[in-house]
């Protein structure tokens, strides 16, 4: 049996946890995004550094496991 799709769960699973982190530091806390700063700091590191963590995962998965090759890869 495949285990991509747990390995591809994972990824998702890292990508959450790794969003929270991230922002919980960056940001801080109380979560107010009051400023622009920390409205900004929220976007970077919740929407745009977290949300590759999933993706990249989930293609590399697939790569290693030979459901895709290369030429697709890059085109994800």
């Amino acid at each position: 049996m495949s285990k991509a799709p747990a390995l591809i769960g994972a990824g998702a699973m890292l990508q959450a946890l790794f969003g929270a982190w991230a922002v919980k530091r960056g940001v801080g806390q109380p979560l107010l995004l009051s400023e622009p700063r920390d409205l900004a700091r929220f976007l970077a590191l919740g929407a745009g550094f977290a949300c590759v963590i999933s993706p990249t995962v989930g293609s590399l998965v697939l790569y290693l496991s030979d459901a895709v090759d290369a030429a697709r890869v890059a085109a994800n």
